[in-house]
């Protein structure tokens, strides 16, 4: 694993696919945007800044059994949340980011406060 990296230095990091990273803040407060996919859609509003607002603003669309994941955006990268990934997979909210946002890389962050994040996919 490498040195812990700055947030904002991610997207440039050239990892492979496994590699891992410690990041060294938050991604709570240290990222662009928060995401959801939300059966097969990303949403994303910048001006949104966490992901209840996002939950609220699209409450009538969501119900228990929907596919559903959170994550957050840095620069062209994104970064799912394990905890909350449900009825989906890392492929499907990859190839929506891909698809509707040009994200260029997906990482998965380990769940902690300050994460260590592990890159899934290069697209």
């Amino acid at each position: 694993m490498k040195l812990a990296i700055k947030n904002k230095d991610l997207p440039k990091q050239d990892l492979n696919i496994g590699d891992k990273v410690k990041l060294e803040e938050s991604l709570n407060t240290n990222r662009d945007y928060p995401f959801v996919y939300i059966n097969g859609e990303i949403i994303l509003d910048e001006k949104l800044d966490t992901h209840t607002g996002i939950l609220t603003e699209n409450e009538e669309i969501i119900n228990t059994d929907i596919p559903i994941a959170m994550g957050y955006v840095i620069d062209d990268i994104a970064i799912i949340l394990p905890y909350y990934i449900q009825n989906c997979t890392l492929m499907e909210i990859a190839d929506a980011l891909k698809e509707q946002y040009n994200i260029s890389a997906i990482y998965i962050s380990d769940g902690e406060n300050i994460p260590v994040v592990e890159k899934v996919a290069k697209l």
